[in-house]
Parts: C-alpha cells; structure tokens; sequence
C-alpha cells in the first residue's frame, strides 16, 4: 500500500466533535457555565478565569465575527456560508435560553478579577438551610433541609453525574408542596417553572429544554393527566434521569428536508403531585412527604421582592463556589462507596451524598441514617396505594359502579396497614388525594366508584390495569 497522503480521505483526519449543553458543563479539564450579554451574544466562563465569547468566521478572508445571528455578508464581500467557531471545544445545537436566570454579570466580573475569594461551603449550606427553613414548617422531619440543600447544591454541578435524580412533593392541597418546590428552585442551578399544568405542545416544550438546561419545576402534575402535555411530561420524567437521555423528534432543516433530532433531555426536575405518580417515574425521585402546617409560616412568602433578592444573592454566590471546586466534588464522587445502597436508591442519592461529603463528614452521616425513611416513603407509594386501587378493581365483576366504606377497602389490605394506627383513615386521606369526594349515609362514610375511573388510574400512575 502506498504511505503518500490521499487528500480524497483527509476528512478522516478530523477529531470526532463532542456535542453538550452551551450553558452548563466540563471539557478538557475546565468547568464552564454560559451567559448572555444584553445584546443576546452568548459566551462562556471557564474555571480558569478564561472567556469564550460568541463569534463567527469568514473562510475567505479569515476575518472573526462576534454576533448573536449568523453573519449574512463579510466586508470582503463574501455572502453566506459563515463557519462558527464557538464553542471551540465542542459542538452544541442550541443557544444559551432567556427564560431561566443566569449568573449575574458584575458577579463573575469580581470573580474574574479575583475579588470573590475564599468562599465558605458549610457557611452557604446552612444558608440554604435556613431560607427552606423560614418558609417550610417540617414537623418531625428534619432531616429535609439537609437533603434538599444538598440536592440544590448539587444542582450547580449536575453533568458531573451519571445519574440526577428529581425531587417529588406529595401531600393534600394546603401542604406547601408548591411553595417548597419554588423556593428550591428560586436557588437552584437556573430553575424555572416549565408551565405544564397550563397546556404546552411538544415544539415548545423541546426547545424550552434545548436552551434551557437547569431546574425544571413541574406544578400539579397531576391537573391534564388525559391531556398531550401529560404524556410528554411523563416522557421526560422517565427517560430523563440519565446524562445520556433524550428523546428523538422529527425537525425540518434549512434544506426543507425533515430528519430525526436528538433532544437532551437531562436536567433536574422539582414535581408537585397531590395523588400519586406510576412505579416507573417513582424511581427517577427523591419524595417527600408534606402535610398541612399550622400556619405559623404562611405569611412568609417567597415571591416578594425582598426574599427574591436573597436567593439571587445566594445564586450568585454558587456559581464561583462551584467554578473553584468542581474538582474537588469530583473526586469524592469517584471515591464514594455507597454499596450500602441498592440499585435504583444508590443511583438517586449518590450525588446528595457526594455533596454532603463535600461539605462535612457530620452532614454526610446525618442524611446517611434519614435514607431508609425515604425508601420507605416510595415503597408506600408504589406499593400499596397499588395493591388498594387493584383490590378496588376486583370488587366490580360486572358491574359498572360500586360504593365502598373505607373500613372495606382497608380489610382488603389490612395486612400491608400495620404501620398506620387507623387503617380506614389512611384510606379515606388516599381517596381524598386522588379526588374522591366522600359520601355519607346516616353514621356511614361511603366513597363511590366508576370502573372507568379506577383503570383509568391504574393506567396512569400504576403501569396498566391487567389483573391475573
């Protein structure tokens, strides 16, 4: 065979390009996150202080173009066909979204310039800490500010991670699953309300995560469970827990022609739910459980100005903290050994627990022992609420409609509720989640249900209404 260079396969010689989100990510050793200027140009902040901005460049006079928009005309007098060149490590599909906050500018200036140093993370932790704390009233649960700091913490590094999980907030109307849910995402890494629960097509909703890449919040998850945008918000929640997930759409190129695209679709994601959620998003989350508070922090509230105000400033301050540790988070999360954890729990809390190291070894062994509470929590979810909708089922033979006691459905399960001291209680507060209006009939409750009702809620949160 000849050694002489076939110019014919030169393209061969090219490196294979790597393809990753604009606005949050690692490459060659550095740790970068994306921002806009005022005029929509998007450029990149690396770890070691270094910036790449937005640019373009002519082939035919080598002439470097900053723009927001693909150059239409060179001053040399070439007309289109304009090579981008950022990033120049690596190759995204989309630009940096405007609908989720960003680090503020005079903020990474400092950092930039060597003002913002030093940085304490026990000190920022607890600060997240007390923020959830002033607004949420936990009761006896008190391990869950430690886990969602951690968890917003977290959120700051997320591509560092194979495997993201999603918090889920369960509980009556009146829990404060919507405010928790907010104010985490008020602190998290870009967080922004995905309006599912209004109604959003699939265009709208692959874009929004194309350019959007941080903290999706899901509110009343549960409202369109028949509609298109329920089923596309499914999708995510299971296909999208992993750092390689997306789901494939037909888009129309610039030649008219319509091919296949890949839409990355790994973020983290906070879902509120009041009734219950299927066995296979279950797995994809970290739940926790509310219930209605005395009131005693209602009034503060986490829209006003003033408290908006104090989660930027912590925001803000998350960004250098990461930029300067990022490395350091990476390694703990190489070294971990969590084989104390099975299979899908080891996945979830692997990198709440990364950052509970990071931070201090007592943070690490308090949400250590508070695991098993969790695990707890989605096996009562995903098990029995299950097992009480199919026991429901078979009452109906062939009947259409059937009224039950909660005493009656709590003694088709009565064995699996040794650990509620009322079992008809428990039933009739799942019932109430799930939209079932009570009925009474002299001194006895009674609950009425359609078989249509019961498989559509099998289908929907329980994988299907088949039963042997």
């Amino acid at each position: 065979m000849s050694e002489e260079n076939n110019p014919e396969l030169d393209f061969l010689n090219e490196e294979d390009e790597i393809e990753q989100s604009l606005d949050i990510g690692f490459i060659e050793g550095r740790w970068y996150y994306g921002m806009r200027t005022n005029r929509g140009h998007n450029f990149l902040i690396y770890s070691d202080k270094t910036i790449e901005k937005d640019k373009y460049k002519c082939p035919s006079c080598e002439r470097e173009v900053e723009t927001s928009k693909v150059p239409t005309k060179c001053p040399c007098g070439r007309k289109g066909n304009f090579d981008r060149i950022f990033p120049s490590k690596f190759k995204s599909s989309a630009k940096i979204g405007n609908i989720a906050p960003l680090w503020s500018k005079p903020y990474a200036k400092e950092w930039i310039e060597g003002r913002i140093d030093g940085l304490d993370k026990k000190k920022l932790f607890e600060e997240i800490k007390e923020r959830i704390n002033f607004f949420m009233d936990f009761g006896d649960n008190k391990c869950y500010p430690e886990v969602q700091a951690c968890w917003v913490m977290a959120t700051y590094v997320y591509p560092l991670f194979y495997w993201f999980p999603n918090l889920l907030f369960k509980g009556p109307s009146g829990s404060g699953k919507s405010k928790n849910a907010r104010v985490l995402m008020y602190m998290s890494f870009r967080g922004y309300d995905l309006g599912a629960a209004g109604g959003i097509g699939p265009a709208q909703l692959y874009r929004t995560l194309e350019g959007n890449k941080g903290t999706v919040f899901i509110d009343e998850f549960e409202k369109n469970e028949k509609d298109e945008s329920q089923k596309l918000v499914n999708q995510i929640l299971n296909a999208g827990a992993t750092r390689d997930s997306y789901i494939i759409r037909n888009v129309q190129e610039e030649d008219k022609d319509w091919c296949p695209k890949k839409f990355p679709i790994f973020c983290p994601k906070l879902v509120c739910n009041i009734s219950g959620i299927n066995p296979t998003s279950m797995r994809r989350f970290i739940p926790f459980e509310l219930l209605r508070s005395s009131g005693k922090k209602s009034n503060n509230k986490e829209e006003r100005p003033e408290e908006k105000e104090k989660f930027e400033f912590i925001r803000n301050r998350m960004y250098p903290l990461m930029l300067d540790n990022w490395k350091e988070i990476k390694q703990i999360e190489h070294n971990l050994k969590t084989c104390w954890l099975g299979g899908g729990d080891e996945d979830n809390w692997r990198p709440i627990l990364t950052l509970a190291k990071w931070i201090g070894e007592d943070i690490f062994e308090s949400i250590k022992k508070e695991i098993s509470n969790f695990c707890e929590l989605q096996i009562e979810e995903t098990d029995i609420e299950e097992m009480m909708f199919r026991e429901i089922y078979k009452q109906f033979c062939d009947k259409e409609s059937i009224i039950l006691t909660p005493k009656e459905i709590a003694g088709f399960i009565i064995e699996e509720l040794d650990f509620v001291k009322s079992s008809s209680s428990w039933v009739g507060w799942k019932l109430r989640r799930y939209n079932f209006k009570k009925g009474r009939n002299t001194d006895k409750r009674f609950y009425k249900f359609s078989k249509v009702e019961i498989i559509h809620i099998l289908d929907v949160y329980f994988g299907g209404y088949n039963i042997k």
